[in-house]
């Protein structure tokens, strides 16, 4: 008899130690909070940079570059060099604390002094819509464009390119320098000469974008690589799906997020899942009113929806900090949440 009472109070106790643990874990787990809040009709924040725990970069449709040094706390903007009538810049990417650049349409421009200054560079060309850019030095930066790869080895003084599929692109380059090329033709591309050629890694595994949607594409080291993408009807079994490879891009495995639309123009855009296997799939809402904020703790073996707190938009960018606070930006706002405690 005391043996079954003292059980009881044991299991009792255990229970007690768990609901307290679990009110601890949910009390330390930030919601999604406003950082920038723009016009959702008008102010579409495209890419994100993050340099730090605490500096972190956004570029906007309207040709400004904004800039937090505590965290999200507090915001400056800076104007780029004068764009040109209908263009915009796409994309952002920092080499290192100081070094960045931006590109867009027909455009790229550079920064050396932190984000204070922009300098507008030599135009790729008439008609080149640039949609991602890497750098990973003052002097190296790595464009992706339709149909192919443009490239810096000096700064930005002069700018090559390689001719590499079809459709609008997004690039990674990893930490020693293979550059990956994710196409909206499908296509995953590598090169491990610095963009001078490229192989096919996988065709089609992704689906076709139509129109100006862009695939998106992180590593989380050497060998661990994720790619989104949206089909178009009849192709490809992976559509509004994930693909991931955990050998160099040499196999793909696909991933169910569990959001998907039968709309070509609807579903993920953007993909970040750093070594920690904690990560985010965001996208472009099936229908109004939803939130594309997908969330991973297992390296993208499962997804969740992570949309506590968030605004109700478009998404088309997220980065995650080494501390593991949270940034994804869209049409009419910039979110963010801290990393739990």
């Amino acid at each position: 008899m005391k043996n079954s009472i003292h059980n009881q109070k044991f299991s009792i106790a255990v229970l007690l130690c768990f609901f307290s643990i679990s009110q601890v874990m949910a009390a330390t787990t930030p919601k999604w909070k406003v950082a920038i809040q723009g016009n959702k009709n008008s102010d579409y924040y495209k890419s994100i940079a993050a340099i730090n725990n605490d500096t972190v970069y956004v570029v906007t449709n309207t040709a400004k570059v904004l800039r937090t040094t505590d965290a999200g706390t507090n915001w400056t903007s800076t104007n780029l060099p004068s764009w040109g009538s209908g263009f915009q810049p796409r994309s952002i990417s920092f080499a290192n604390a100081k070094v960045g650049y931006v590109a867009g349409d027909n455009s790229i421009a550079k920064t050396v002094d932190n984000g204070k200054t922009w300098t507008k560079l030599t135009d790729p060309g008439t008609g080149i819509l640039i949609t991602s850019v890497f750098a990973i030095s003052a002097d190296t930066c790595y464009f992706g464009a339709k149909g192919s790869v443009y490239y810096t080895y000096d700064g930005g003084k002069t700018i090559n390119s390689t001719s590499v599929g079809g459709g609008l692109s997004s690039i990674f380059v990893t930490k020693q320098g293979t550059v990956y090329r994710c196409g909206s033709d499908g296509g995953i591309y590598k090169s491990t000469n610095k963009a001078l050629s490229f192989k096919c890694l996988s065709n089609k595994i992704i689906g076709s974008f139509i129109d100006n949607q862009i695939p998106g594409i992180f590593f989380a080291d050497e060998n661990t690589g994720y790619a989104i993408g949206l089909k178009k009807t009849g192709e490809v079994p992976f559509a509004n799906n994930i693909v991931k490879t955990t050998n160099a891009g040499n196999a793909w495995t696909g991933a169910a997020i569990g959001i998907g639309s039968s709309a070509n123009t609807k579903g993920p855009m953007a993909v970040c899942i750093p070594t920690s296997g904690i990560g985010y799939v965001v996208g472009v809402i099936p229908s109004e009113g939803e939130i594309y904020i997908m969330k991973t703790t297992d390296a993208g073996v499962t997804f969740s929806k992570d949309s506590e707190g968030a605004v109700a938009t478009d998404y088309y960018a997220v980065a995650v900090t080494p501390r593991g606070d949270v940034y994804v930006a869209g049409n009419g706002c910039v979110i963010t949440r801290k990393a739990a405690k």
